[in-house]
């Protein structure tokens, strides 16, 4: 390919990989190692995606080859880094956007819940506790030769290799993510707009995505109006066989809004797309085969998937298929995948939200936000180690709940419930504020000082299992 050269040293490593309690780190690892490099002559671009993290670099082939070879040496040198170097660079990244303050969940949380892809959209809140011995056990067991590859937009000679280090242990990655949802849904997240999420076979998302995504873009930017912009990331891997894909419609007013862009999407299911969407979409996938930098990205993107044993298609082979892509096949991908629909409005009123799922005949999810406490069982073990609390903070009603340290055994004029420790994933510490008991699905249960005094909070957290306590 003429033109200048890119070329890439890729890591089958994201969020998806995370433990719950070290939320973010992949992000601040590639940081350090960006820091580390400074103050190079040349410029390192992060390619970051739910299969993968490249770091690219660009020049004559000698020199990315040079420069290639440059970043694994310092990715080898990561435990030699000093207290203070790692301190900046966690500064640094704690004023970034990609690691918020919030555990809001979002469309991949709420379809998958806390595991894998789930992962992928949910904040970290963990940063704080980050410590160096932890970033470089992180990159030892995921920074390391087994785990990575090296691309390049001109042919790689064979001889070429990078000096990475070799794990110490075998690694497991975790399971593929299965979705929850069997039906249309219409759920709430804190998105500043609305959002629809497919499910459908990778080898076709990847070749509808961008007709449908025009196709949406004439239908309710253009010709009506209901959205000022559309936008969609390429189809996220769920696992060997399957991707995700999540159209974004920017500032609309949903109550106007939701019915006519669900009804765009079901159109697109009976009719197809226009000839024009199906002409864009391939002059775009034919502009990207053209550019060193994108068949670059192309490459490290297949390289991840391929260290996760996930075969994906190469850009030539795309382009193949889109030239030979009806509007009729674009149909037929997407009335398969509507039974996969989730829509996402950032409505915090439950009766909007139901109205909006009645009128376009979608299932209601509004339980990701609060934790579903049992209300079977509810009367606690004669353990020692039970205590008792009191607050007089609902609806004027007392509740009391007895903690053990098997969970919490809730009393009220209600009824009795109970949160079983076996249940949850993750408990945010955030003390003298409150303390947040996180579930498999995201759910969250907000213990405050607004309703339990400070001794319940201290008496919670000496109670539940250490090893899923994060402190905020």
């Amino acid at each position: 390919m003429p033109g200048r050269t890119y070329g890439s040293l890729v890591f089958a490593v994201s969020n998806r990989d995370e433990p719950l309690p070290w939320r973010g780190i992949t992000v601040l690892t590639r940081a350090l190692i960006l820091d580390l490099l400074y103050p190079q002559a040349f410029e390192v671009e992060i390619v970051a995606g739910s299969e993968q993290v490249a770091f690219q670099v660009s020049g004559t082939p000698i020199q990315v080859q040079e420069r290639l070879k440059e970043i694994a040496d310092v990715v080898s040198d990561l435990s030699q880094t000093t207290v203070d170097a790692f301190a900046k660079t966690k500064e640094r990244v704690s004023r970034s956007s990609s690691i918020g303050p919030t555990l809001e969940p979002g469309v991949l949380s709420v379809r998958y819940g806390l595991a894998d892809i789930g992962l992928e959209d949910i904040a970290s809140r963990a940063l704080e506790a980050m410590t160096l011995e932890t970033v470089t056990t992180w990159a030892a067991e995921w920074f390391v030769a087994e785990n990575a590859d090296v691309t390049m937009s001109k042919p790689l000679p064979a001889s070429f290799d990078v000096n990475l280090p070799g794990r110490h242990s075998a690694v497991t990655r975790g399971s593929f993510a299965v979705s929850a949802l069997d039906r249309p849904t219409l759920t709430s997240v804190g998105y500043d707009s609305l959002v629809l999420s497919l499910v459908m076979p990778s080898a076709t998302a990847d070749v509808v995505y961008l007709p449908v995504l025009h196709e949406l873009y004439d239908s309710t930017v253009m010709r009506h109006g209901f959205a000022e912009n559309v936008s969609a990331a390429r189809p996220m891997r769920v696992d060997a066989s399957q991707s995700h894909l999540k159209f974004r419609f920017h500032k609309v007013d949903r109550a106007k809004s939701v019915e006519r862009i669900v009804t765009a999407l079901r159109k697109i299911a009976r009719a197809g797309v226009a000839a024009e969407s199906l002409s864009l979409a391939v002059e775009r996938l034919r502009t990207r085969y053209e550019e060193p930098a994108s068949v670059d990205v192309r490459l490290g993107r297949q390289s991840g998937a391929a260290l996760r044993g996930i075969t994906d298609a190469g850009l030539a082979e795309e382009l193949q298929t889109v030239l030979q892509l009806s509007s009729n096949d674009v149909a037929s991908a997407v009335e398969n995948a509507l039974p996969t629909l989730l829509v996402s409005v950032d409505s915090q009123r439950p009766d909007i939200v139901q109205t909006l799922a009645r009128k376009n005949r979608l299932e209601l999810d509004l339980n990701h936000r609060d934790l579903v406490r049992s209300t079977t069982g509810t009367t606690p073990a004669r353990l020692n180690d039970v205590m008792t609390f009191t607050t007089d903070s609902i609806a004027g009603e007392g509740e009391t709940v007895a903690l053990s340290s098997e969970g919490l055994f809730f009393t009220s004029a209600r009824g009795n419930t109970k949160i079983d420790f076996a249940d949850i994933r993750l408990i945010g510490d955030d003390r003298p504020w409150s303390v947040v008991l996180i579930d498999q699905g995201g759910r969250t249960e907000t213990l405050s000082q607004e309703n339990w005094d400070i001794d319940f909070l201290d008496a919670l957290i000496d109670a539940a299992p250490r090893d899923r306590i994060e402190v905020w």
